[in-house]
């Protein structure tokens, strides 16, 4: 790119078979010739995934935090009704 030798690598040797490893090479010189940065496009995709992942967190966090605030809301609900209870009937009389 731009007279600088890139290296990309395209996996580990069990992983990716020499064909598949082939083919991988051939798309990127082939995007490397029609301009593109075949590693700056790996980069910015790697980028992309983390910053759903963060957004997938942000939902799964807003949901938790949501449910949590529920059940605390009946928590708080069932300990009034057991206190209550722990006072036993009351007796207009006051006896």
């Amino acid at each position: 790119m731009n007279g600088v030798e890139r290296k990309l690598a395209l996996g580990r040797y069990p992983e990716v078979t020499l064909v598949a490893a082939r083919k991988a090479r051939d798309t990127a010189r082939e995007a490397a010739s029609a301009g593109n940065d075949p590693s700056a496009a790996r980069r910015r995709d790697r980028i992309l995934a983390k910053m759903a992942a963060v957004t997938t967190f942000a939902a799964v966090a807003e949901e938790y935090i949501a449910k949590a605030q529920d059940d605390l809301r009946r928590a708080v609900g069932v300990a009034a009704r057991l206190k209550v209870a722990r006072l036993g009937p009351v007796h207009p009389s006051g006896v």
